[in-house]
């Protein structure tokens, strides 16, 4: 009969087996002032089971990533098959090791195939190896079929696809975190049933941490750590013996009472917390710290880009998009409701401006007003008359009116005195015949087309009828320079037609980088990206596909949730007065856009910044 763990490397575990991982008075903290770990030494048996035991917090997944060369040690020495992590030549991270997180880290869009295929790949293996790697791993540890998506397993079988994975290429070295937490008694058995045939039979090292103290006793040795330090390390029947204790959990209560007391009495003799680890503390089962140096030379060269890693995360994101029908359909609708957004808002004409008008009692001077206001569009503004000067000013500050025009006493008659000879007449004439304008400058593109394009359009417009009225030369009344003959068309009035095309760049170019940020936040939630790293993957072939991605593919992968949002957030951003006037916006659309969580904020803030009123003005309530 053909042995089901041919597939791996056999080595004696002899009694006088070297350790595969030294760990000898190492210090770390995730910042200067603290220490997560404190003169911490482990000797890791190699061909063995190794279960590092401990409460939630003491440092056990910190210990994980300095064996994995995650991170560095403050001081202290770290060797795996007598090389430090991160090697060139111990593919650590990379082939040289399994690594199981405490966290699912599966992707959840993909079959059992493909989840192992991918990381099969990651790890340089051809497809036949993956193929019967695949079907070793189904039938050991009793998986649903291939077919079947991680999101329809259960948790229990989530972990042991975890674990399959952890073993594809059959590394020296397995590295578990947590494999056990979550699961019942009887899963839990076959995980450690399965670890020991593993060991027993090819000497693959384990090293394994958990919190479930009993669950230990499948472990040829243990450690036992508390607030970052190594307090026993033996077998867990040497340790049951020479305690007398019934369990492995009242052996670690045990020991962490002596550990805790021997911590009082030191900081009353004040020493140093360095001195903690006595002999009594040491490993009391081999200690033979000869260190096992494996011939790995030549086996895992790290090239800053390794082309069949970059293509098996090209093929990884092509597969979780391809699952994403809705976020497929939305990806190509979003430019089209953005471009449509900017064409109805940003560029469009400012309407319905309010204005205030003074024109005093004199009846000749409203009615010249009216006649100037005429010759302007009735859309663009909306006038109001005002019996007295004051308020129609105080209208602007109180934001009722974005301008006000104070007609002079007997405008009318000034006015008229005025167009045959404007170089002849008085300068009180001039001056009476001079409308005064206020105006609210903080929206400086609404009060550039009133001033600029609507008042001084419609005063040439005004200025033509009344000469033609006087007999006078229209012509005379006309701007001197002719603009009725463009070379391409358009309005100078009306210019959407540009920034919209800026969105169309932004949808089809940026957006996809948008999304390829999304997914490299989406893959670090769910610590899928970590366990890629741990696999080989560097960070500069992440960036690389995510840029061959947005230049060839122009697609990333995102979550339907996040799509939904850049679909919402796009086109109330354009909408909302954030790049173009709300007053530019047609009405019918003014009633949508008002109800968005960022119009009137926008407005307020605008007020309180430019305006230097209260956000409590009637313009703003």
């Amino acid at each position: 009969m053909e042995n089901k763990f041919s597939s791996f490397p056999a080595i004696d575990a002899s009694d006088d087996t070297p350790n595969a991982i030294n760990v000898d008075g190492v210090t770390y903290g995730y910042t200067d002032s603290s220490s997560v770990l404190t003169n911490f030494t482990l000797r890791i048996v190699q061909g063995k089971i190794f279960a590092l035991l401990g409460a939630n917090g003491c440092g056990k997944t910190t210990v994980i990533k300095l064996i994995l060369g995650r991170i560095k040690p403050r001081n202290g020495l770290i060797q795996v098959f007598g090389l430090p992590p991160a090697h060139r030549d111990l593919g650590i991270p990379g082939p040289g090791v399994g690594y199981m997180p405490q966290e699912i880290a599966l992707f959840n869009e993909f079959t059992i195939e493909q989840c192992l295929t991918y990381f099969g790949k990651i790890y340089k293996m051809d497809s036949h190896c993956i193929n019967n790697r695949l079907e070793l791993s189904i039938e050991m540890l009793d998986l649903p079929n291939r077919k079947h998506k991680i999101s329809e397993l259960s948790g229990g079988q989530q972990r042991l696809v975890s674990l399959a994975i952890t073993m594809i290429h059959s590394p020296p070295l397995l590295i578990l975190d947590e494999p056990t937490v979550g699961v019942d008694s009887i899963l839990r058995y076959r995980i450690w049933s399965y670890l020991e045939k593993i060991c027993t039979n090819y000497g693959i090292t384990v090293l394994i941490t958990t919190h479930y103290i009993d669950e230990a006793k499948g472990a040829a040795n243990v450690g036992f750590m508390s607030n970052g330090s190594m307090i026993r390390q033996s077998s867990p029947y040497q340790l049951i013996v020479e305690l007398n204790c019934h369990s492995l959990e009242d052996v670690y209560l045990k020991l962490c009472q002596k550990h805790n007391k021997r911590l009082r009495d030191q900081r009353h003799d004040r020493q140093g917390v360095n001195q903690i680890m006595t002999t009594d503390t040491m490993p009391t089962e081999s200690t033979n710290s000869k260190p096992m140096l494996i011939n790995t030379t030549g086996t895992y060269n790290q090239h800053m880009i390794d082309i069949r890693r970059v293509g098996a995360l090209i093929d990884k994101n092509y597969i979780q998009f391809k699952q994403l029908t809705f976020g497929m359909v939305l990806f190509f609708i979003i430019p089209l409701v953005s471009i449509y957004a900017t064409s109805i808002t940003v560029g469009s004409v400012p309407q319905h401006i309010p204005i205030a008008i003074y024109t005093g009692a004199n009846l000749q001077t409203r009615q010249m007003s009216k006649k100037f206001l005429a010759s302007i569009d009735a859309k663009l503004i909306k006038p109001k008359y005002y019996d007295n000067e004051s308020e129609a000013i105080e209208s602007i500050i109180t934001g009722q009116n974005m301008f006000a025009l104070i007609y002079p006493v007997n405008y009318s008659a000034n006015f008229i005195a005025r167009l045959p000879s404007p170089f002849e007449v008085s300068d009180e004439t001039l001056k009476n015949s001079t409308i005064r304008e206020y105006a609210d400058h903080s929206n400086q593109i609404v009060a550039t087309y009133v001033r600029y394009l609507y008042l001084l359009d419609g005063l040439f417009e005004f200025m033509t009828k009344i000469g033609k009225q006087l007999n006078l030369n229209p012509t005379a009344f006309q701007r001197p320079i002719d603009t009725s003959r463009p070379i391409f068309n358009g309005t100078f009035y009306d210019s959407h037609t540009y920034p919209s095309t800026g969105i169309l760049f932004m949808a089809v170019y940026a957006f996809p980088l948008c999304l390829s940020a999304f997914f490299i936040v989406n893959d670090l939630r769910n610590k899928s990206l970590e366990r890629s790293y741990v696999a080989g993957v560097k960070p500069v072939e992440v960036f690389v596909v995510h840029i061959l991605e947005m230049l060839v593919l122009n697609t990333a992968l995102v979550s339907e949730l996040m799509i939904i949002l850049v679909a919402l957030v796009l086109p109330m951003f354009i909408c909302s007065g954030v790049v173009w006037p709300s007053e530019a916006i047609p009405p019918m659309f003014r009633y949508i856009t008002d109800w968005t969580p960022v119009t009137w904020p926008l407005e307020a803030l605008r007020s309180l910044l430019f305006r230097h009123v209260s956000p409590h003005n009637r313009r703003l309530d």
